[in-house]
């Protein structure tokens, strides 16, 4: 009704879920000609839920006429090979970021660490993201805690919120750690929170791209990531993968044995590899006009 009504020329659905496919129909039905449906995720990989993701995915391509993903990758789970090979029908959209905001600052460093009382001296291991399964914050504190165990001025940097928050925080209670976990919550100003982190901790179990990974680049950091995040992420040599079967304790020496590392300026690297706001915002600026044109 709200598609007939003000008789919207195109609609952009963002989605990590397969129910895009309903938002989708609405639009089609409510006789908008220009659908775009936009992956933002992988799938899961879970048995039941990889099921139920294929069976709600699969009609999204009948009711969306442009495909958009954050990678190849979750392209591919969400839209099939045959429509993620087909360069008409099927772009890559890079989650591209704000470079002017993410800078090499010793002011942010010390204006975040002054702000939540972490000693100059403290070797700060931080993590941004939403506290649910996909992000595997309970392998994250077993890793801090098998670090805190070496090095006791170790301080865990948690910025974000979610569903599974009170459980980590109770997690981190239990373990000792209160005095070690900063619970920064959603924060608006995230750019001057990565200077005050010393490595970025990602042990994702699964991820379309991981946009804050291309933030930490932006920012200098060394970053320890899981091999479950797609390799289109890795625009730099800051990151380093490892696969999570490896366990807590080898995590924990290869946070601890990058704990000195600098951080690096990678603009020119970011801007080369695609992921300047300011050019991905006139590609689809130009893209919207286009396909608004051919289908007026």
């Amino acid at each position: 009704k709200l598609i007939r009504k003000q008789q919207y020329d195109l609609v952009h659905v963002h989605g990590n879920s397969a129910t895009m496919t309903f938002d989708l129909l609405g639009a089609k039905l409510g006789g908008c000609k220009v659908r775009i449906a936009h992956s933002h995720n992988t799938n899961a990989n879970r048995s039941l839920q990889q099921v139920a993701y294929a069976v709600y995915s699969f009609p999204t391509r009948f009711v969306a006429d442009h495909f958009f993903a954050c990678s190849a990758e979750a392209a591919r789970d969400r839209f099939g090979r045959k429509i993620s090979e087909n360069h008409q029908l099927c772009q890559v959209l890079k989650n591209a970021i704000d470079l002017q905001q993410f800078f090499i600052s010793a002011s942010n460093r010390e204006y975040i660490r002054k702000k939540y009382a972490i000693d100059k001296d403290a070797f700060v291991i931080g993590h941004i993201g939403r506290f649910a399964e996909q992000k595997n914050h309970r392998f994250l504190i077993e890793v801090f805690e098998q670090i805190v165990r070496d090095f006791p001025n170790a301080v865990l940097l948690l910025v974000g919120d979610g569903e599974l928050r009170s459980k980590i925080e109770n997690m981190v209670f239990e373990h000792n750690l209160t005095q070690n976990v900063i619970f920064a919550g959603v924060q608006t100003n995230v750019q001057e929170f990565y200077q005050a982190m010393d490595v970025f901790a990602f042990p994702s179990l699964y991820e379309g791209l991981g946009i804050v990974l291309i933030e930490a680049q932006a920012s200098g950091l060394p970053c320890c990531v899981s091999d479950s995040v797609s390799q289109e992420a890795i625009l730099t040599k800051l990151i380093q993968q490892r696969p999570l079967s490896d366990g807590a304790k080898v995590w924990a020496k290869w946070i601890l044995s990058r704990k000195n590392e600098p951080h690096l300026d990678t603009t020119a690297e970011i801007q080369q590899a695609g992921y300047d706001i300011r050019t991905t915002t006139l590609w689809l600026q130009h893209f919207y006009e286009d396909a608004a044109k051919k289908h007026g």
